[in-house]
């Protein structure tokens, strides 16, 4: 099929820009609409991603997409993955290994929270304040990225919306209310 095959030409020559650049190529779609060419990338790095990272990655791989052959007026979207990612493959598991993790199980009702310690063999390990699990393939109904439970991120400090109104946090992470 063409859309298949202009995905796989697009993700040959952007995942070795990426890798050249220390980035993880974390899901790719290309879609055309009204003779325009859409490429969206979201890519990842250990110690997050800002808009000067993709800027960079923009003006890196624009040049690569400009010599695909069967391109025309090609957009570019480059963006970070997210602090609440959900991840929509396995594979993601090991890109972020390190990350903090929710994970809903196959046949569970209940979210399992904790670090994502290593993807190996289609098994997902993850490490939760009661030790850790094993996901093994087929086992994880859902799992998101969880920045409230990434290593050293403050544990009691919630997001806004988790505060009250009058509530605020000054830039140590201390709770403070506001007069």
């Amino acid at each position: 099929m063409y859309a298949d095959r202009i995905e796989q030409t697009v993700r040959a020559e952007v995942e070795p820009v990426l890798a050249a650049l220390g980035y993880s190529l974390v899901e790719l779609s290309v879609g055309r609409r009204k003779g325009v060419t859409h490429v969206v990338v979201v890519l990842h790095r250990p110690g997050g991603v800002g808009v000067d990272q993709c800027a960079e990655v923009t003006r890196a791989v624009r040049p690569r997409l400009e010599l695909v052959e069967g391109l025309a007026d090609v957009t570019l979207e480059v963006s970070s993955p997210g602090i609440e990612r959900t991840l929509k493959d396995p594979s993601e598991y090991a890109i972020f290994r390190g990350r903090g993790a929710r994970v809903l199980p196959a046949g569970d009702g209940e979210w399992v929270g904790g670090v994502i310690e290593a993807f190996r063999d289609g098994t997902l390990v993850l490490r939760t304040p009661e030790g850790t699990r094993e996901f093994p393939p087929g086992a994880v109904r859902r799992a998101r990225l969880d920045y409230r439970l990434d290593p050293g991120s403050p544990k009691d400090r919630g997001t806004p919306g988790d505060r009250p109104p009058n509530e605020r946090t000054d830039s140590s992470g201390e709770r403070s209310n506001a007069v």
